[in-house]
Order: structure tokens, then C-alpha cells, then sequence
């Protein structure tokens, strides 16, 4: 179902994921819809948190939800306030950019990585995340399913192979 006249902001509004505050998976769906729709170029980056799951473990749900929260925070002060920031499952987000003028997606993802994996001070300690993402982009015009699976193919190469370069577009 494609709606083509959401803001980001009635997205946020009507939609969001309770613990971070972020638009939750079906907006995310309906952003890149909405976005592909457009008839501008646009771009998808995929995040998948590496060593969350430990911190779960070792130090407890609330630390993790901390962890998510933060994470969540750091992603939108990285976005343009045109971006669609979501959370679209238990530690992976996303983020829908629509270009509006010279793309630069590999800089936003580097942005995102330094801030991702910047140390979180919880109760009892510092824990560090990594992350992991995978890039696709659009032309205008382009399909959405494609591109979402370029983004999840890329990302799934990387953590496949670990690789310290993880920032390349793939088209």
C-alpha cells in the first residue's frame, strides 16, 4: 500500500516505536513507498547493532533498552530533519533519505557509525556497540523492493566478512 503524502512528520505522529521513539517498521515501509514515489532519487541505510545481545545478557534488559534508546538518539542527530528515522525490529534500524540536492550517503553512514560506537555510560559502566549497515540507492523512479534488497544484501555481506571498510554504495 503506497501513500505518497506522508511528512516525516505524520509519519512520527502516527506510528512510533514506544521505546525509542523512533517510526516504527509499517511507517518505515510506508516512508520508503512514499519515497520511491516521489520521483526523486533517494537512498536506504539498513543498521544492524553488533554485540547487543551480550550487553542483554551480561547486564540486563534495562541496560539494553539504555543502549537502544541512545543508539536511537544518536541516529536522529545524525539525520536531516527530512530523513525517516526507524526502528523496524529488536536491534536493527533503518534510515529513508530522499535527495534533495549532491547525495552524500557514505558520509551519513561514517556519521553514524562514529556516533553508534561512541562508548554509553550506563549504570556500572561503559559498553560499546558496533554496527553494522548496508547502503542501497535509488534513482527517481526506481522500484522500492530492489533497493531494500541491495541494502540487506550489503549488509549482509558485511557482517559476513567483518570488514573494517563498510561504507559503499551499491546500486
Amino acid at each position: 500500500m503506497a501513500t505518497h503524502t506522508l511528512s516525516p512528520g505524520q509519519l512520527a505522529a502516527s506510528g512510533t516505536d514506544a521505546l525509542t521513539g523512533l517510526v516504527g517498521r509499517q511507517d518505515f515501509y510506508r516512508a520508503v513507498d512514499a519515497v520511491a514515489g516521489s520521483g526523486r532519487a533517494w537512498s536506504v541505510i539498513l543498521v544492524d547493532l553488533d554485540r547487543f545481545q551480550t550487553i542483554n545478557d551480561e547486564r540486563g534488559y534495562r541496560a539494553g533498552d539504555e543502549v537502544l534508546r541512545t543508539v536511537a538518539e544518536r541516529m536522529r542527530q545524525c539525520a536531516s530533519p527530512s530523513d525517516v528515522v526507524s526502528r523496524i525490529s529488536g536491534d536493527e534500524f533503518a534510515i529513508v533519505v530522499e535527495w534533495t540536492g549532491q547525495p552524500d550517503i557514505a558520509g551519513l553512514a561514517l556519521r553514524m557509525i562514529g556516533a553508534i560506537e561512541t562508548p554509553i555510560d550506563l549504570d556500572g559502566g561503559r559498553v560499546t556497540v558496533g554496527c553494522t549497515l548496508g547502503i542501497g540507492a535509488a534513482a527517481a523512479g526506481d522500484p522500492a523492493i530492489p533497493v531494500l534488497a541491495i541494502a540487506d544484501r550489503d549488509r549482509a555481506i558485511r557482517k559476513m566478512y567483518r570488514r573494517d571498510a563498510r561504507v559503499t554504495t551499491a546500486h
